[in-house]
């Protein structure tokens, strides 16, 4: 049997249906904090910011130019914003899901590759 790529939700009141991507997110790798705003996941855009600032704050002001004297190389600034991209863009579809199922949609055609928790499939009963 082919996986599916996508885990497609409906929401039992109003019938909205919502596909959400297994894997990683390209867009939110690409274009962060902007795609999660468009995706209307604003906890986890102020998070991500969070952590940037966070992170190049730590790394840049307190230990390059406090404690070593001298500025962050733009090469490590990169690999961060790269490392936080790539680290957001993992997760962002497993917390698009489960942010979903709180709302109160729930998974159609339930199979052997859907993200659901505690969900039971065919493969798991044997």
């Amino acid at each position: 049997m082919k996986e599916k790529k996508f885990t497609v939700l409906i929401h039992p009141e109003t019938g909205k249906e919502r596909k959400v991507k297994k894997g990683a997110s390209w867009t939110v790798i690409l274009f962060g904090p902007f795609a999660l705003l468009v995706r209307r996941q604003f906890a986890m855009a102020a998070i991500w910011l969070g952590v940037a600032v966070g992170a190049f704050v730590l790394v840049d002001i307190i230990f390059f130019e406090i404690i070593l004297g001298r500025y962050i190389p733009d090469s490590l600034a990169s690999a961060m914003g790269i490392g936080i991209a790539v680290g957001f863009g993992s997760i962002a579809n497993e917390y698009l899901h489960k942010q979903l199922l709180k709302q109160g949609y729930q998974v159609q055609n339930i199979g052997d590759n859907n993200l659901s928790e505690g969900v039971p499939t065919e493969n798991q009963n044997q």
